[in-house]
Parts: C-alpha cells; structure tokens; sequence
C-alpha cells in the first residue's frame, strides 16, 4: 500500500528500493509536485480519464464496458464460472445472463479494434484448464476480421462446452500471472462475477502484492469489471485496478 501511494503521488516507480526512493526525495524534496492521480470508476458507467489516449487523428478509440482502450496489445480475462450463468438486471430494468452480456461486449469491442492491434482471450475457469483450452491463441492475435472471428468462435464454442458441467472454481491470480506474462502486452481486462478460489494466491493481499512484484517493471495496465454485487471481491477488482491507476466497474 505504501509503495502504491508513492507511485501515485510521485510518479515514481522504485519499488521497494528504499535507498533509491531516499536519493530520490533528496534531490527533488524542494520542489515535490503531486502527479495527477486517475481516477478509479466503481459506477455502472466508466468516464474518460484525465490523460489522452494515444490513437491516431480520426480514429475511433475502441472501448470494453466504457472503459476506452488506448493500447495496442490487449488481453481479455473473462470468468466462466457458474454463477456467470445467473441473471442480472442493468439501468434499464432489462434482465440478461450476465455470460451473454459479457460476450456480447467483448464481441463488439473486437470488432471495433484497428487491424494493427494485437489481442489474446483467457477463460477465469479451472476447468477450462483441465480441458486445455484456457486461452483462444498461444500467441497473442493480430486483429483481422478472421482472427476476431475464430476467438469469438472459440469463446463460445468453450461456454457451450463446459455450460452444463461443473467449470471449476476462480483462479484469478494464475490468470492475471498468465495474461502479463504474454510477450508485448500493455493492457489487461479482468472480468469477473466472483472471487478467487482456486490456484497459487487466494487471499487478496498475497495476489495484490505478487502481481505488483511482478507487474512492477512491466508497467502493464488492469481494469477491472466487476458483474454482479453478490460473491465478487469488491475491494480486490478495486486495488487490482488502483495498482496501475486504472478503471474499475461494476456492471
């Protein structure tokens, strides 16, 4: 937590170099000036973040439940437990199983990413593991009209796979190590109705701290979707986000 305030009210990244952070303040202690801090949406509806995306002048930036998406090297975490199957109701009043949602806005954020960007998909399910077919690619996919179409076949090709057998429990962590472990990546989406139950870490302060160790110098963003107010770590998907000063919402 102290590292994360120093990073945020810094701008520096040290990590738990304590004579680094100690020469730092030495040098710069006169003239200290609080970088801007992101902010963390835990609304219905995530708004535009104070720094500018980097896209090109007349390109429309793509976004994944309102969260706009400036990077070019994107993985998607998405949680196939059963709960996903559950109903939930959004501003409207509209009822929906929250998988369909799910699927149906990852579909249309891929089908709004530039050819250039790159994209890989990892399903949150141990049972999807135990199938070997965690992940939509081994690689991370360039993103053509084939490739959005052969995830997106693979996606719920899996769901309607494993909908009628027990998928196994959350192993966020081991997921979101598998997603920052792809060559390139700069942004991560975890979605996610649950909390982790499954895998290397479960308890929140040691997948906080561990992705932090390992993220530290990878630098790479997460946001996080919370779906659902019931059996999803609230305070987890928050710091999650809050760790690289990203977006969290809840749908």
């Amino acid at each position: 937590d102290i590292i994360t305030a120093l990073n945020d009210l810094t701008g520096m990244d040290f990590g738990f170099d304590v004579k680094a952070w100690s020469n730092w303040y030495q040098v710069n202690k006169e003239k200290i000036e609080i970088a801007p801090k992101k902010k963390i949406i835990t609304g219905s509806r995530a708004k535009s973040r104070d720094s500018a995306p980097a896209v090109k002048s007349g390109e429309t930036i793509p976004t994944f439940f309102d969260i706009p998406i400036p990077g070019r090297d994107i993985v998607f975490i998405i949680d196939f437990s059963g709960s996903m199957k559950s109903e939930a109701t959004d501003e409207s009043g509209k009822t929906e199983r929250k998988i369909d949602v799910a699927l149906r806005e990852l579909a249309g954020t891929l089908k709004g990413f530039p050819p250039e960007a790159r994209f890989n998909i990892i399903i949150l399910s141990t049972e999807a593991t135990r199938y070997g077919q965690r992940k939509a690619s081994k690689t991370m996919l360039p993103a053509s009209d084939a490739n959005k179409k052969i995830a997106l076949d693979f996606v719920k090709a899996l769901w309607d796979r494993l909908e009628d057998v027990k998928r196994g429990r959350g192993d966020h962590y081991d997921a979101l190590i598998e997603a920052l472990s792809e060559p390139d990546v700069d942004t991560v989406f975890l979605l996610s109705d649950g909390k982790p139950t499954y895998g290397t870490y479960m308890h929140p302060d040691n997948i906080i701290e561990n992705i932090y160790r390992f993220n530290r110098f990878k630098k790479v963003v997460i946001n996080t979707v919370m779906t659902g107010k019931k059996g999803t770590n609230r305070e987890l998907m928050e710091k999650l986000a809050e760790m690289t000063n990203e977006v969290c919402v809840e749908k």
